[in-house]
């Protein structure tokens, strides 16, 4: 038995309204069952009203175990905790129940009554129980979806997940026959409990006589019953945090807007050990005697490449830089320390490679050369501030230009222009964001000059004369932001200049949302009225994340497709197309299918021993197929599978559109729907269908990426399933007698013919002798609703012929 049990308080409240009754007012009694687990507790409810009683009331029990006043007092549900059922209902049905009105006083009176139950049962109450999470499991999924099992026979269904303090509190009441419920917010980390509880308020199957006394009988009584099942857990929502974003070549090199790829015996690499900037680097592959690792890039227009590289392996290892597989130039292992290079002249289209060779094995250093800060453009400006990715304008009095001087790497810079009193000079470009922007400046000039930094027209920062270079950085938001420096010269005379460097943005990290699924796997045999069986396989997708995304499950050749809760039709001729068809390859889940943001997951389906025998048909015997004339409340008659855990039964509106009604959860044994619903005069569906939910021989593997990362989250489920639907007609015109037409004869043969009935079955019988007898059978089929001939052989003694139609 489940520890921490959750008692329903309040669970049957009910309202009523009472009419006024002189002397002794109105008094209502209550009466409840509850079940969960393996136990089962009763409470009682006692209230009186118009007008209200001077002392309380008391209600009780036949041997005292259940009791209630009217002033609040009294048993709970787990004072009757218990898991002998026959024995709680006895002490509620076997003797004599106490009301005492006004317990206690000079003018107490007693009065006894019966309390009577029909055909109350564990099985009336079902079970209640949930699937995931189950009691004490830990979920990463901070919007998770309830899964549970319940009575759908009972009437409403009510939900809850709350926290210990309620701050976090979500509930909903939705038809019973409801098996899941996705949480509608997310739920911070932490300590939850869940509750699903079917309930019936109003159960007729109890009631309970009028109190008496040697008085007479109490006036003003009323009662009310209720039964509930439930199940409740107590889990954990722990969601993981966000894995650190892997730092790209791009990122590394300062130049994520240009594409690069990397090869020979080992890859280029991001890494943070060895850098020129103080961030980040790319180092090439750890490679033996004779091998390369090389790193490459192409322009997409003409321009100047600036980089900078430092080997540090023996003098005889050496990196080749090619330009569309044209030796450019070489570096050995003698240059120690990074150094700055450059490439001139590159066109659009141009291939840049940088390849280093390992051709001496003494293992000098770190055997490897690092590549830092590439910058590509055709704009010295742009360049000379380290960011040729963006397009820079400058303007004012004079405005900035290149500078190859005063740069604090003492490569080049962008220097303002000089400019009269209270004149200015600024550089501007626009950048992208959310992410890390970067640089240094400098003012060198008087005190009352200043070099002031604008972000999408407001300052945000300034220097003033005498600054040596200095850092600035700062995270710029989401969408595009207009970046402008501007040198203001506040002297009396001509001024100047300032001066930019090393303008670097990294963006922010773009962090992989967490992959989740929960897969729905159904492999069916279906038969459509008389045609013949065929199989599908329907996959689907029930939770997953990012809920944003759009989901999609194909099977190997996409011959079956869901997505979210939803299917598309599939037939197979037998059972073997279907399983190589799941067999075939890798299974895919998409999200986003088609668009930049596509990702995809792919798994195997195994069925090793899946044969027909484990979907074994469904026949419906009543109504049959394509019968004219059916009873609105026919006989809903099926033979079926003998071992699957469900069966249903539905009754489709075919000309209107829209169920007419399904059955509750029949007895896995049931052949009969009983208590169907009046079907209405027009061309209706009626289908039966078995589930098998404990058929455990399909092996699906882990979903993996293409890096053979698996999903956050994945949970399948995966059940066999067998039906059959016929169409018949409610009402119309009843079907024409059977007539037998003039017999002929056919090659010496007897040809009997007659107009059959569609959807009857036809049985033709003969005799010799038409008092006697006996009628014995010749033949019998369905009948199609057209002319049928027989021929029977001419030596057959009979000498009359007869046709039962049924």
């Amino acid at each position: 038995m489940k520890q921490g049990r959750c008692l329903i308080a309040g669970a049957f409240v009910s309202a009523f309204v009472l009419a006024s009754i002189p002397v002794l007012g109105e008094v209502h009694f209550e009466l409840n069952f509850g079940h969960t687990g393996s136990d089962y507790y009763a409470t009682v409810e006692l209230s009186a009203t118009n007008p209200a009683p001077f002392s309380v009331y008391r209600v009780e029990s036949p041997s005292g175990l259940i009791w209630k006043e009217t002033d609040g007092n009294g048993s709970s549900a787990g004072d009757t905790w218990t898991n002998n059922f026959q024995g709680l209902l006895n002490e509620c049905t076997n003797g004599l129940w106490t009301l005492i009105l006004n317990h206690g006083e000079i003018l107490a009176e007693t009065n006894w009554f019966t309390v009577a139950a029909t055909d109350l049962t564990t099985a009336t109450f079902g079970q209640a129980m949930f699937i995931h999470p189950t009691y004490g499991e830990t979920v990463t999924n901070n919007q998770p979806t309830l899964l549970w099992l319940g009575p759908s026979h009972l009437p409403e269904l009510y939900l809850q997940v709350a926290n210990g303090d309620y701050s976090f509190y979500e509930y909903d009441r939705p038809d019973s026959s409801t098996t899941s419920w996705m949480v509608p917010s997310p739920m911070p980390d932490g300590s939850y409990s869940a509750l699903v509880n079917y309930e019936d308020k109003d159960f007729l199957a109890m009631s309970a006589a009028a109190p008496t006394n040697a008085s007479g009988t109490l006036a003003g009584w009323n009662t009310k019953f209720g039964i509930a099942s439930y199940d409740y857990i107590n889990f954990t929502v722990a969601t993981p945090a966000p894995p650190a974003p892997p730092t790209s070549l791009g990122t590394a090199l300062e130049a994520y807007y240009l594409p690069w790829t990397t090869g020979g015996e080992a890859d280029w690499f991001a890494q943070t050990n060895e850098t020129w900037d103080g961030i980040d680097t790319a180092q090439s592959g750890a490679v033996g005697l004779f091998e390369t690792s090389w790193i490459e890039t192409t322009v997409t227009n003409e321009g100047i490449m600036q980089y900078w590289m430092y080997i540090d392996a023996d003098q005889s290892d050496y990196v080749e830089i090619t330009v569309n597989g044209s030796f450019y130039d070489l570096y050995d292992g003698w240059y120690g320390g990074w150094d700055y290079f450059d490439i001139y002249g590159l066109s659009a289209g141009d291939t840049i490679r940088w390849t280093f060779y390992n051709d001496d094995d003494t293992g000098s250093g770190q055997d490897a050369a690092f590549l830092d800060r590439v910058e590509f453009g055709d704009d010295e400006l742009a360049l000379a501030v380290d960011a040729p990715q963006w397009t820079w304008t400058t303007g004012g009095e004079d405005g900035w230009y290149p500078e190859w001087y005063v740069s604090p790497a003492d490569i080049d810079t962008a220097m303002s222009g000089y400019v009269a009193p209270l004149g200015e000079s600024w550089i501007e470009t626009t950048v992208e964001g959310p992410g890390t922007l970067s640089f240094m400046w400098n003012i060198e000039v008087m005190e009352n000059e200043v070099l002031i930094f604008e972000l999408n027209g407001s300052e945000h920062g300034r220097i003033e004369g005498y600054q040596f270079w200095a850092p600035y950085t700062l995270e710029l938001p989401a969408g595009p932001n207009t970046l402008r420096w501007t040198f203001v010269n506040d002297e009396t005379e001509m001024s100047g200049p300032a001066f930019l460097d090393q303008v670097h943005f990294t963006p922010a990290a773009t962090v992989e949302p967490d992959y989740e699924a929960d897969l729905n796997l159904r492999i069916s045999r279906n038969k459509n009225g008389n045609d013949p069986a065929y199989y599908s396989v329907y996959p689907y997708i029930g939770d997953y994340a990012p809920t944003n995304a759009e989901i999609e499950v194909v099977s190997p050749n996409e011959i079956c497709r869901g997505t979210h809760y939803a299917y598309w039709h599939n037939a197979f001729t037998n059972l073997q197309a279907a399983i190589d068809e799941c067999e075939a390859g890798p299974w895919t889940i998409y999200y986003d299918r088609n668009t930049p943001q596509e990702k995809t997951f792919t798994f195997t389906v195994s069925l090793p021993t899946l044969n027909t025998g484990d979907l074994p048909p469904v026949n419906i015997t009543s109504p049959v197929q394509d019968a004219v004339g059916v009873s609105p409340n026919p006989d809903y008659t099926w033979t079926g599978p003998t071992n699957y855990t469900s069966i249903r039964a539905n009754l489709y509106n075919v000309e209107e559109g829209g169920y007419i009604g399904h059955s509750p959860s029949l007895p896995t044994t049931a052949t009969a729907w009983t208590n169907a619903p009046t079907a209405p005069e027009v061309t209706n569906r009626f289908t039966v269908t078995y589930n098998n939910h404990s058929y455990w021989d399909i092996e699906i593997s882990e979903p993996l990426d293409a890096s053979s990362n698996p999903l956050s989250q994945w949970n399948e489920w995966t059940w066999l399933e067998s039906e059959h639907w016929i169409t018949y007609e409610v009402g119309g015109m009843a079907p024409l007698p059977v007539t037998m037409l003039p017999p002929l004869v056919i090659g010496g043969n007897l040809g009997l013919s007659f107009v059959s009935q569609s959807g009857a079955t036809h049985f033709v019988e003969w005799t010799t002798n038409l008092v006697t007898g006996p009628w014995l059978p010749a033949t019998n089929f369905t009948g199609d609703g057209t002319t049928n001939l027989l021929t029977l052989p001419a030596t057959n003694p009979a000498s009359f012929y007869r046709i039962e139609t049924q």
